[in-house]
Parts: C-alpha cells; sequence; structure tokens
C-alpha cells in the first residue's frame, strides 16, 4: 500500500530534522528509502515550495518519489488533490499530523496516520530488516552443527 508523505510536516515532528535545512530534506529521503527497501512499501514525499539543490524536484529512488507543491500551492492542497484523484483512496495511507489533511485524508477514504506513528513505523522497520539480514539460515546453522560435531536436538528446534 502506498504511502503519501507531507514531507515539510515530518521533518517537523522528527526531532534530528529541521524546517530550515536543506540537508533534513536529503535526510529523510534517505531514511525514506531505507524503509522502502527494507520492504516498508512505495513512498511518495510532498514538500512545500520550490525544490532544494540537495533533493531535486521528480526524484525516484526505487519505490520513493518526491515531488513539490511549487510556489503556489503547499503540500497539504496537492496531497488532498491526490487523495481527490485517486482512485481507490483506500489504497493510500496518508502521513501528516496536520489535522486538516489527516481528516480529509479518513473522510475521503484513505487511511492516515500521524507522523510520530510513521517515524515509530519506519524505525521498526528498517531495525526489522537489519536483524533479519543479520540471521544465518536454518541450513547454514545445521552445517555448523555438523562442522562441530553437534547434532541438534529436536526439541530445540522450534
Amino acid at each position: 500500500m502506498p504511502y503519501v508523505v507531507d514531507g515539510n510536516n515530518l521533518i517537523g515532528h522528527t526531532t534530528s530534522l529541521h524546517l530550515n535545512d536543506d540537508r533534513s530534506r536529503q535526510a529523510l529521503v534517505q531514511k525514506i528509502s531505507l524503509f522502502h527497501n527494507a520492504g516498508g512499501g512505495q513512498v511518495v514525499i510532498v514538500f512545500d515550495g520550490e525544490p532544494c539543490g540537495l533533493v531535486p524536484a521528480g526524484l525516484t529512488l526505487g519505490g520513493v518519489r518526491v515531488l513539490y507543491a511549487g510556489g503556489r500551492s503547499d503540500a497539504d492542497t496537492k496531497i488532498k488533490s491526490m487523495v481527490s484523484a485517486r482512485r481507490n483512496p483506500q489504497d493510500l495511507i496518508v502521513v501528516s499530523s496536520d489535522t486538516a489533511v489527516y481528516n480529509y485524508a479518513r473522510q475521503h477514504g484513505a487511511k492516515a496516520m500521524k507522523c510520530h506513528e510513521f517515524n515509530i513505523k519506519m524505525t521498526e522497520v528498517i531495525k526489522g530488516k537489519s536483524a533479519e539480514e543479520s540471521k544465518p539460515e536454518v541450513g547454514e546453522l545445521n552445517e555448523w552443527y555438523r562442522y562441530f560435531g553437534l547434532e541438534k536436538d529436536e526439541k530445540d528446534e522450534g
């Protein structure tokens, strides 16, 4: 299920990031890219204003795409129009702690998630993938048991 993220709103709700720093946009895109690569799903990040040099408009990293609202609009309006234009808005998860955006998404059938909830989910998915990658395969464990002359007791399986 794809996410539509209110980028500036998420930056504002992330303690390590700052709204007036273009590097925060870059750091957010990188973290969301890790989330996507760990199996978190496709994400569209919508930022207020014009593109910054570190994160250009239309940037796509795998399943992560960056959009800007431009000078005559804002991310809230762009996200609302994305929800309205969606044939099946129930297939979207809108991430914003802005009450108007959050309520609009829900009223139009999309799922909605507050920024702090998404930050927790991102951390869990990223950490979960890292832990999973470091776990040895069962076949690999059995080879080590045989190598050291240990027979794995069936009651230990499970």
